[in-house]
């Protein structure tokens, strides 16, 4: 096949740079429109969107004095493991053959609203079996550009997908703090029982950073997950090359703290 030999004048050349001029003009505009610029720090200015699909889920903002207050009695949460788990995969593979292996998956996914039944392999793929939390066994998912974790539920085979290592209590809650896509990230909240799969998506500004995560059981057994999210202000500090350049001010900064359940 011969090779195809494209010439641009002058002319057509200054076109195409105004062209990707604009394009970074209109990048700009809409990162600091979700970011927000450093220059207009404002505590008041977090927005959220909720998606669930049970009105069983209620969302709270704390005061710090409530958040510290019910913080001393939460219970502890899931050490993260980072290392393979070789027995229990061995044991994995025997009880639920060509399910998951290390390259490839054939198991029903909940995505959101609806499971899907995934079927395929990826060679650029790699599934690690780290441990067993309660009926979960969790997996650990990398690859180039692919990082993540699958909760695979052995009551009703269905995988449960995080960015973050889950926190999975009392055998039916599954919680990730900090996942993070397109200008923002969320808070992924699971309440499994009796076959049926309850969420709740909290998603937030992106410059708001996963701060802490306490687990809290009332005396009725209810359990509520308190999440803290601070985002910093920024300062201007010397810059080697002339320009500007802008570093977190640890001296200023905004707290929010949300309580589920």
């Amino acid at each position: 096949m011969a090779d195809i030999v494209i010439r641009l004048d002058s002319k057509k050349i200054l076109i195409i740079v105004r062209l990707i001029i604009i394009i970074i003009v209109l990048f700009s505009n809409n990162f600091f429109s979700q970011f927000g610029s450093p220059f207009k720090f404002d505590c008041d200015n977090f927005r959220q969107e909720i998606k669930t699909n049970s009105k069983e889920f209620s969302v709270e903002f704390l005061s710090k004095e409530i958040y510290d207050y019910y913080s001393k009695d939460s219970i502890q949460k899931n050490e993260i493991v980072i290392s393979e788990n070789l027995n229990l995969n061995s044991a994995f593979q025997k009880k639920f053959p060509g399910t998951i292996t290390e390259n490839c998956v054939n198991a029903k996914f909940l995505n959101n609203d609806f499971i899907q039944k995934i079927k395929g392999c990826n060679s650029n793929m790699k599934i690690n079996l780290l441990d067993k939390k309660d009926s979960f066994y969790i997996f650990k998912v990398s690859g180039f550009e692919i990082s993540g974790y699958y909760a695979f539920d052995e009551r009703n085979k269905v995988i449960i997908t995080t960015q973050n290592f889950p926190q999975i209590i009392n055998d039916e809650l599954i919680i990730d703090v900090g996942k993070r896509f397109s200008y923002k990230k969320s808070i992924s909240y699971y309440k499994i029982k009796g076959g049926e799969i309850d969420y709740i998506n909290i998603v937030y500004p992106a410059l708001y950073e996963y701060k802490d995560l306490k687990i809290i059981k009332s005396l009725s057994g209810k359990i509520q997950a308190f999440v803290e999210l601070i985002n910093f202000d920024f300062i201007e500090v010397p810059s080697n090359n002339g320009g500007e350049k802008y570093e977190r001010n640890p001296n200023k900064y905004c707290i929010k703290r949300i309580s589920i359940y």
